[in-house]
Parts: C-alpha cells; sequence; structure tokens
C-alpha cells in the first residue's frame, strides 16, 4: 500500500460515515491526524496492519501479538491485587487491548520501533542498537519461559531508567488513588456512588444487564466474592469510536485483612482487531483456544463478558496509565526500555500462547531460529515502515477535513 492509496482508504473506511453522522468527532479524529507524525503513528493502526502484512511477511513462528506495540502504550497500571494499604499495585506493563490477536512475532517488534522513529530522530546504526538490544531480550526471556522459569517476567526495579521509577512512585501515592476515586464518585462510606447516573431508560437497562453479567463472572471466577455496586455510562473521548459502549462500574472487594476496599472498572464492547481484519487465517491447530484478550499486568478484573451477540472487556479503570515522554529520554535511558520491552513482548507472547493451549518449547525452537534471518532485517523494516507513516502523515495533513 503507497502513501496515497493508504490516505484514500483512511478517509473512506468509516470516517466518511462518521463525518456524515458526528461532523465534530469526524474533526477532532482529524486534528489529531494532522498533528504530526507522532500523533498519526499512534492513530493508524487500521494503515499500518496491511502495510505488515505487504511488507513484514507471514513466514515466521506466530505468537499472541499486542498489534498495535507503540511504546506509549507500556504504561505504569494500578492493575494488581490490593497491597497492604488497600490500594492497588502499581506496576509497568501493557495497556493496549484493542488490536491484540495472533500474528508473527516480529510484528510487534517492527511497529515498535518504528512508533519510536516516528517521535524522535534515531541514526540507522541506533536503530540496529535498539533492535539488537530488543530481540536479545526477547529471545532469551521467551527461552526462560520454555524452561519453567517463574522469574523470567519478573521486572528489575534496579534496573529501570530513573524517569520510569519516579513515575512509578508517583503513581503508588495512596493520594492519587483517593484522588481519581473521587473524581468519579460522590458520597462517602457506605454511601459513595458514581458521579454520572443513567440519564435514560435504555441506559438504566443497559447498566442493569451488564451489572448482573459482570456479577455473574465474578461468582465464577473470582475468589473473595467482589460486589458490582454501581455502573454508569462511561464519558466518552471524542477521538474514540462512537460505536463503542462504555461503561464504569464501582466495584467493592476485600483487602487482606478482610476490610472492604472499592475499585472502578472499565467495561467496553470489544473491537475487531485490525490485526484481524486483514488476515485471513491462523496456522494454529483448530482447537485453539483463541482468548478476548491477554493482560500482562495481573489485573484479576480482566474479564470477558457475552451477552447474546455482544462481547464486552472488563478492566481496571486506574489512576496509572502513564508513559515515559521517550522523545526526552538520553540515548542510555532507551537502551533500559529496550531490555524491558524486549522481555515484557516475550512475556505477553507466550501468556497468550499458553491460553491457547500452544506449548513455547516448539515456539522458542522456531523464532531461535528465524532469528538468524531477522536481526539484520528488523530495523530496515521498522525505518520503512516509519516513512511511511510520514508520508501518510503529511499527505493527510493537507487533506480538506471533509471528506
Amino acid at each position: 500500500m503507497k502513501p496515497g492509496d493508504a490516505i484514500t482508504f483512511l478517509r473512506w473506511s468509516g470516517w466518511s460515515a462518521t463525518k456524515a453522522l458526528l461532523p465534530s468527532l469526524a474533526a477532532g479524529r482529524h486534528r489529531s491526524l494532522a498533528h504530526g507524525a507522532a500523533n498519526f503513528s499512534r492513530r493508524s493502526m487500521t494503515l499500518i496492519a496491511p502495510w505488515l502484512v505487504a511488507n513484514a511477511g507471514l513466514d515466521a513462528p506466530w505468537a499472541w501479538s499486542i498489534g498495535d506495540a507503540h511504546h506509549r502504550h507500556f504504561t505504569t497500571l494500578a492493575h494488581g491485587r490490593l497491597r497492604r494499604d488497600g490500594r492497588p499495585a502499581v506496576s509497568f506493563g501493557i495497556n493496549q487491548h484493542d488490536h491484540q490477536h495472533p500474528s508473527p512475532w516480529h510484528w510487534d517488534m517492527i511497529r515498535l520501533l518504528a512508533s519510536l522513529l516516528n517521535t524522535r530522530p534515531l541514526q540507522q546504526s541506533q536503530m540496529r542498537s535498539l533492535g539488537e538490544t530488543l530481540i536479545s531480550d526477547y529471545s532469551s526471556t521467551i527461552a526462560r519461559i520454555a524452561d519453567d522459569d517463574a522469574e523470567a517476567c519478573r521486572i528489575d526495579i534496579n534496573g529501570l531508567p530513573e524517569s520510569l521509577k519516579r513515575l512509578i512512585e508517583r503513581d503508588s501515592a495512596p493520594e492519587a488513588f483517593d484522588a481519581h476515586l473521587r473524581r468519579h464518585c460522590v458520597g462517602d462510606g457506605a454511601r459513595l456512588r458514581l458521579r454520572r447516573a443513567s440519564r435514560s431508560d435504555s441506559e438504566r437497562q443497559s447498566c442493569a444487564v451488564l451489572g448482573r453479567a459482570l456479577q455473574d463472572q465474578f461468582d465464577a471466577r473470582l475468589a473473595g466474592s467482589p460486589a458490582v455496586i454501581g455502573m454508569a455510562p462511561q464519558p466518552t473521548s471524542p477521538l474514540r469510536e462512537a460505536a463503542r459502549a462504555g461503561y464504569l462500574a464501582l466495584v467493592r472487594e476485600m483487602d487482606r485483612s478482610g476490610a472492604p476496599q472499592l475499585r472502578l472498572l472499565a467495561v467496553q464492547d470489544r473491537p475487531l482487531s485490525a490485526i484481524a481484519r486483514v488476515l485471513p487465517g491462523i496456522p494454529f491447530p483448530p482447537r485453539a483456544a483463541i482468548p478476548g484478550v491477554v493482560a500482562l499486568s495481573n489485573d484479576p478484573f480482566n474479564l470477558t463478558i457475552r451477552i447474546g451477540e455482544r462481547a464486552f472487556q472488563a478492566r481496571t479503570y486506574c489512576h496509572a496509565q502513564h508513559s515515559v515522554p521517550i522523545a526526552r529520554l538520553d540515548a542510555g535511558d532507551l537502551v533500559r526500555f529496550a531490555h524491558l520491552w524486549g522481555q515484557q513482548l516475550a512475556g505477553f507472547h507466550c501468556a497468550g500462547l499458553l491460553q491457547m493451549g500452544v506449548p513455547i518449547g516448539p515456539f522458542a525452537h522456531g523464532v531461535t531460529s528465524d532469528l538468524r534471518q531477522r536481526r539484520s532485517e528488523l530495523p530496515l523494516r521498522a525505518i520503512a515502515l516509519a516513512r511511511f507513516t510520514s508520508h501518510a502523515q503529511r499527505l493527510w495533513s493537507r487533506q480538506p477535513a471533509s471528506p
């Protein structure tokens, strides 16, 4: 796909309908895409997926892919189980659920490296070095997972960039969690409730049905009997898909001492991955159990809810979700992040394969063999993808804001 063809595709594959039905939403999306290569790169997975099919190749071992492995989708996450102070533990992990799908293992790496180049200037030698670091940690982590090393995905806190340590420390402060809860709730104590209530009969009915389905999932899958104590429509970002229904749930769970604590969940329609739209099939056994999403952050509330033909995804709606500004990092910290990304990509890919019932050993062996070809190829493919998205963004910025 050439950049010019990509822009034609982007303008007429849903954008024109959005313009006709929701002009303000379409105008906001147009401005965001026109505002620099970094923004365009992050929001154009619809174009990147077919580019990967055409240019990255399908002849490699397949994993459970993030799909949209942009560097800004690695963030702090207050998703974990409760700490001693009753707040969720803060970690750093993959914060992207919309485009997960099986794909060749190296696609996520190309997407990640290209997103760096769309955000900051890097020499080809730097791209080679970052690619080598990423691949090295990825392959070594997969080998450890295949050997049943329980510590393979554990983050070395001491080895993290200082900027990330400060971010985790800030998001771990009790007042950060408390302020997040107050932004979305009113009242206090036993009378706490979500701030935005349902405003119509249809909204109230939808919340009631979804709340019951969510509670059924809790009762079936989670120990300690968490309770749904409120559901409300979620305020919609102007850049979100208008057709995706979103809700907030207020949940009561018990901490280690048995005291009740509150947590917010986001519940949304599960979209069709951009990767799924361009891949006609996947090379896994027919009995492989394709999961909804894989959460690397150990979120106990990351659940799939089915109501009739519709599938919803629940996850902790946390106050963190902050990424480190990559453009401000020095070369040493960028390499430290490459180590971390390689480890986390490996953990994510393997977690999805395990959920599908696919053994890790043959996959690890296949990746080791495939690396001989990919080591020098990956940075070049990433550079080509970054050029494609940069060119497409320049063309998009010249387009009028109407189809």
